[in-house]
């Protein structure tokens, strides 16, 4: 599972590094560029903060259903249940089990409830990053310079796709996006990497 994590976010990143490369060849050489050019790097933007997202997503798909210590399954609730069933967020009962996982092993309901909760989780700041990471058992000091670096990426993201990474000033000279430099993506991008690489070399 290791070795499938690191090419997936290999594959990201050059997902992300082709944007940029597009941006290179669309942009002209000197000055500022048009927004239309720096569009290419807010996708980029958004497809390096996606790719942080699914590496913790599939770190955590392999990681939690089989984690030695139990507490960390307690705030999930439990999967393959429609929400209509469910009488809370987290409790259940044997007649919800009979109904929706009777033929299936605890571990499988387990695998399941990890994969449903997935689906609806976001790490948009370093807290959601360091509580899922805690969740892991995988936080820890290492985590505090990467949480840093990925700061200024996870704030223009949310800039980018809550507000079309709308210029506040106005007037001569002004664009109607932000700016955004091609260097700033690339920092990013090693940023985004190096995270991935520490924390996979520690699963």
């Amino acid at each position: 599972m290791k070795s499938e994590l690191e090419a997936r976010l290999q594959a990201n990143i050059d997902r992300v590094r082709g944007l940029v490369l597009l941006y290179g060849r669309a942009a002209p050489g000197r000055g500022r560029s048009d927004v239309s050019s720096t569009d290419l790097l807010r996708a980029a933007v958004t497809f390096l903060h996606a790719s942080c997202e699914d590496l913790i997503r599939g770190v955590t798909s392999w990681k939690l259903p089989r984690i030695a210590n139990v507490d960390r399954l307690a705030e999930l609730p439990l999967g393959g249940v429609a929400s209509d069933d469910r009488p809370g967020p987290i409790k259940f009962d044997l007649q919800l089990l009979a109904e929706h996982h009777r033929q299936r092993t605890v571990q499988d309901i387990i695998g399941i409830s990890v994969e449903e909760a997935l689906e609806r989780s976001t790490f948009n700041n370093p807290p959601e990053l360091h509580r899922a990471l805690d969740r892991l058992d995988l936080a820890g000091p290492w985590l505090g310079p990467h949480k840093r670096s990925l700061v200024p990426l996870m704030m223009r993201r949310h800039w980018i796709v809550h507000r079309l990474d709308r210029n506040r000033s106005s007037g001569r000279g002004q664009h109607v996006a932000r700016s955004l430099a091609r260097s700033t993506v690339e920092r990013w991008t090693k940023a985004v990497e190096d995270f991935g690489r520490d924390l996979l070399s520690r699963c």
